[in-house]
């Protein structure tokens, strides 16, 4: 039996027997694990404050090969992104990058440079002036670290840079079409030029600079479907997140008020 300490993202939490947490948490050195933290649920429990979904958490956990579920000893807060939870929206988006994760992730397979990109998220995602692009910026890199990164700098056919014109974006190939090659595909997506710059910009630069960007209305529609049929395409997780359906329901609820208004 070994000894873990490291730090993780709290990303679903059940009740289990009479006093008892069954935690899943995202670790820095460990990847995703499965812990049962015995007495979590008891008033004078020194862990149940520690519990709650998206902290970011310091553990101690005892660990065995043989056994799925490992045993939590200790728990203490680092960070509990406290403005997350006095916003719907973007708690919405933040459940939803947690709910991804743990679909998206197999147990015990570390990737700290995605534990960073999980914490650098959840931290921009308080201050974003536009929280939806944090999502879409974290998925995004996700794809890329599993191998799907997009070409975004040439055309996938001719070769040629972007030039000012809209084109045509072939999820299937993971590349544009040029103005002078986008007959070549058939159903291929139609981008402005504006929506391809903005994914490198997600690319290249950090969460922190992501939230400070606003984007107009039409590009924002153009990114949002961009983004839908391409992480779909390539990423099961993505497929069915009750956080976003759960979003979608709250502002499809809202337009409907704001139309009885009118």
């Amino acid at each position: 039996m070994a000894i873990i300490k490291t730090e993780g993202v709290i990303l679903r939490v059940m009740n289990y027997l009479e006093t008892s947490k069954l935690v899943t948490c995202y670790t820095l050195n460990q990847g995703k694990v499965s812990l049962l933290a015995k007495g979590a649920r008891r008033a004078k429990s020194r862990l149940g404050g520690a519990l709650d979904l998206m902290q970011h958490v310091s553990i101690v956990y005892y660990t065995k090969e043989t056994r799925e579920l490992q045993t939590l000893s200790q728990a203490e807060i680092i960070h509990s992104f406290q403005h997350l939870h006095t916003d719907l929206h973007r708690l919405s988006l933040g459940l939803a990058i947690l709910e991804f994760i743990n679909k998206a992730e197999t147990e015990k397979m570390a990737n700290p440079k995605l534990f960073r990109k999980l914490i650098a998220s959840l931290s921009s995602l308080e201050i974003a002036v536009q929280p939806e692009l944090i999502f879409y910026q974290f998925i995004w890199h996700w794809l890329a670290n599993s191998g799907f990164r997009p070409k975004l700098r040439h055309c996938l056919s001719c070769g040629r840079p972007l030039g000012g014109e809209k084109v045509s974006f072939s999820i299937k190939e993971g590349g544009y079409y040029c103005c002078h090659c986008r007959s070549k595909i058939e159903n291929g997506l139609e981008i402005s030029e504006k929506c391809v710059k903005l994914l490198l910009y997600f690319y290249d630069k950090s969460a922190v600079k992501i939230a400070e960007i606003k984007i107009p209305a039409r590009l924002h529609s153009e990114t949002h479907q961009l983004s839908w049929q391409y992480m779909q395409y390539y990423a099961e997780g993505l497929k069915k997140l009750k956080a976003l359906d759960f979003l979608k329901r709250i502002e499809d609820g809202n337009r409907e008020l704001k139309k009885g208004e009118l």
